[in-house]
């Protein structure tokens, strides 16, 4: 299955070129307005498709090359506006193989912000979505920091859901580190001043629910306090479109990258891909196991798209760098 668009003026001449260009049995996969057009894209089913009047495409031509990040893209449940989008690219990006094409795509489609090193200032506060992985990806984050050698300062806000530090609490103790539960911003700010000595400041935050006002108040107050950065953390694996609306809502807080976790547990990026557009949001990093000591695994365009290629998910990708 291949998809194509076609813009009119009006929904009307716009549904004439589908059928004069695909025929009746066409499928309307997304209708839009853009620019005072009428953007309609269809797709119709290879084996409906006439015969071609000439010989069969030879592989790793470039319609061969497209047809395959096609179905890739399919697989992963991507929506049809953004896998039109990125097979654009590819198309253009004169690449004969479907992973150096898929590679320059997202390259072109995406931004991709490694999390440094080092964090000393600003702080850098995981946020999300309850379960989303915050506290895994913290405790992660400062495992890697001490094996570098470095001082860690960990803070939560986590204060009001009971238990809701203990997890931390415990992972920080293991690694002899002290962990700072803080109740209200200013008590934040202030232990903040006092972390200044530190090469990483993280602060473990409760889920954020971006469907509710009072709750995204009460972080964004948090978001106030200090020179912080924010750091979404989204599973994988979740409705692509929930995704993309719990993305859009957190970047208008002011997060400009995130960390995609849980990819031991499924085998879809659509998720992923669609936060990332919608924030729109820097990939950072991929979580592909709970264990603490396996770290994170920093993202990068050409990794993504050998994910994308083979079906599979981050589980099976190698950690290639702090």
């Amino acid at each position: 299955m291949r998809l194509k668009t076609f813009a009119a003026p009006t929904a009307t001449l716009a549904m004439a070129q589908v059928r004069a260009a695909l025929g009746d049995e066409a499928i309307i996969v997304a209708t839009r307005e853009d620019g005072g057009e009428v953007r309609v894209t269809a797709a119709l089913d290879a084996p409906s498709l006439p015969p071609p009047p000439a010989p069969p495409v030879d592989a790793g031509s470039a319609d061969t090359v497209a047809d395959t990040v096609f179905e890739a893209l399919r697989r992963h449940g991507l929506p049809a506006v953004l896998t039109e989008t990125l097979i654009a690219s590819v198309e253009g990006s004169g690449k004969r193989d479907p992973a150096e094409a898929l590679t320059v795509a997202i390259a072109d489609v995406y931004r991709f912000r490694p999390l440094e090193p080092t964090s000393r200032r600003p702080a850098r506060m995981l946020v999300g979505p309850p379960g989303a992985g915050k506290t895994q990806t913290v405790a992660k984050l400062a495992a890697e920091a001490l094996t570098r050698g470095q001082r860690v300062a960990l803070f939560t806000t986590d204060s009001e859901r009971a238990g809701g530090d203990a997890r931390l609490a415990g992972l920080a103790a293991a690694m002899g580190l002290p962990l700072m539960t803080v109740e209200d911003p200013d008590t934040l700010a202030a232990g903040l001043i006092g972390m200044e000595g530190s090469d990483m400041v993280l602060i473990d935050t409760a889920g954020a629910n971006h469907l509710d006002v009072p709750e995204l108040e009460r972080l964004s107050r948090y978001l106030l306090c200090g020179e912080i950065e924010a750091v979404l953390v989204v599973p994988a694996g979740i409705d692509p479109m929930e995704a993309g609306d719990l993305a859009r809502v957190f970047g208008e807080l002011g997060v400009g990258r995130m960390v995609s976790t849980r990819h031991d547990m499924t085998r879809r990026m659509g998720s992923a891909l669609t936060a990332a557009d919608a924030g729109p949001l820097a990939f950072s990093a991929f979580s592909n196991t709970p264990r603490i000591k396996d770290g994170l695994i920093p993202a990068e365009p050409a990794a993504l798209a050998r994910i994308i290629l083979r079906g599979g998910a981050a589980a099976k990708t190698s950690k290639t760098g702090a």
